[in-house]
């Protein structure tokens, strides 16, 4: 029973991040939260929008972090990866799939992350929030669900603080290449 729905999580997950891509495609057409001059990757099979960060630290590392999020129906479902690898501190990557909201001023992508990291597969809850420049992962206390994911034990308390600047979808991949 437990492989079960282990394997059925990814499909889950898939499904929900293209939600939250269509979300926010359709949300940036009524109120733009990407600027006009800001990189973009448009396709007749969908958007892309990448961020990427890859940075030096006082220890001689670099913190990197990338988050990718793809529509392919108009906004309606999203997927995407998502990575952090902070220097001295473990690293875990992954796919995401959800939904976004907008607030106004920034849209929220809300979904599942299924991750890997230290070689432990996690399934979690995430929250992304997304504007013209940068998306910035939230963070919140975690509770375990009964059937092993984790979500957000109070999504209201959850802070953005990991920032990722918009990146042209070009250098995302080898951005995201000097991780691995």
């Amino acid at each position: 029973m437990e492989n079960t729905t282990i394997r059925r999580v990814p499909l889950i997950i898939t499904v929900v991040a293209m939600v939250a891509i269509v979300a926010l495609l359709i949300q940036a057409k009524r109120h733009p939260v990407i600027a006009p001059s800001a990189p973009t990757a448009t396709t007749t099979d969908g958007t892309t929008l990448c961020y990427a960060l890859n940075k030096p630290t006082a220890s001689g590392y670099n913190d990197i972090a990338y988050v990718k999020i793809t529509s392919t129906d108009g906004g309606q479902h999203v997927s995407g990866e998502l990575g952090t690898f902070l220097a001295e501190k473990d690293g875990m990557h992954g796919t995401i799939g959800g939904s976004v909201t907008s607030d106004g001023t920034s849209a929220i992508f809300k979904g599942q992350y299924i991750s890997t990291g230290e070689g432990v597969n996690t399934i979690s809850e995430q929250m992304i929030k997304l504007d013209q420049t940068q998306a910035q992962l939230g963070y919140g206390e975690m509770i375990k669900n009964t059937d092993g994911s984790y979500s957000y034990k109070n999504p209201a308390t959850v802070t953005y603080s990991l920032t990722i600047p918009r990146v042209d979808c070009a250098q995302y991949d080898s951005l995201k290449t000097a991780s691995n």
